[in-house]
């Protein structure tokens, strides 16, 4: 009798041993397919496209910049890499996305709304802060974005994109508010009283406001008018696994900052608290 039980036992043991093989094989055969260069979604080699690369987020000085660095990171904890960014125009980053030949694309506002198979959000990355920016000696007074329509205010054209879900500058017969060719040529205008206002993203503004000539007198001081909600750029992957996989390694590298600064900021610093040589 305790032999037939002996055998009965052995016989469940080997048969639950086989199932876990066979689904364990499974499972990394699933992955490898994925993970083939045929496959053409979640290569290891992952491209990425960059359509708003201001710095300090993005750079060409050799580090790519902080966010840049960010990607990076979570991309080679999951045994992933990217030699650099790509920066394209959104249009053509979305005909490449569309035809599978990126594997994922930077947006500062993702229709989180989206329905496709092939339209898979990250989680945020680096916050944006964007604010109207004036010379303290000039004392104004800006709490709403309504008090910048008597107001002569400059912007650089990705702003308009970056801001479409709040009231942002017109481009319509408003002559107050001039799209400025460039950051630089912006600042110059400020610290010059050719505008009233500024409106940038804070550490790209004092990204800037670093490489300006002391002839211009830029240690003039600022105000910083927070009158715009925060930005939450994220990527759009292709591949679902994909987008997991940069989640959870996102994740680990965020509580392991926590955990290791005591900081309630995580991963990278914060867009406002990056600090220019």
């Amino acid at each position: 009798m305790e032999r037939s039980s002996s055998i009965s036992l052995l016989r469940i043991i080997r048969h639950l041993t086989i199932i876990v093989a066979l689904f364990i094989s499974f499972s990394t055969v699933a992955h490898d397919q994925l993970s083939s260069p045929q496959n053409g979604k979640h290569t290891s080699e992952v491209t990425v496209a960059i359509t708003h690369d201001s710095p300090p987020f993005y750079t060409l000085n050799g580090d790519g910049g902080s966010e840049w660095r960010l990607i990076e990171s979570v991309l080679g904890e999951i045994g992933h890499h990217s030699s650099r960014p790509l920066y394209i125009p959104f249009r053509q980053a979305m005909d490449l996305y569309e035809r599978s030949i990126v594997d994922a694309i930077w947006l500062g506002m993702p229709n989180q709304k989206r329905e496709s198979e092939n339209w898979h959000l990250s989680d945020p990355l680096l916050t944006r802060e964007f604010v109207a920016i004036t010379l303290a000696k000039n004392d104004l007074a800006i709490t709403t974005p309504d008090d910048l329509n008597a107001l002569d205010v400059g912007y650089v054209s990705c702003v308009k994109e970056l801001l479409m879900d709040v009231q942002k500058p017109s481009t319509g017969n408003d002559a107050a508010y001039k799209i400025c060719k460039s950051d630089t040529l912006m600042l110059l205008m400020l610290y010059e009283n050719r505008l009233d206002v500024a409106i940038s993203e804070r550490s790209t503004f004092e990204y800037y406001r670093g490489k300006l000539p002391q002839s211009v007198h830029k240690e003039q001081a600022v105000t910083y008018h927070k009158i715009f909600p925060p930005v939450n750029p994220r990527l759009v992957f292709y591949d679902a696994v994909l987008r997991d996989e940069f989640n959870m390694a996102l994740q680990r590298i965020r509580n392991n900052e926590l955990s290791r600064t005591g900081s309630t900021e995580i991963g990278m610093k914060s867009s406002s608290q990056v600090k220019h040589k």
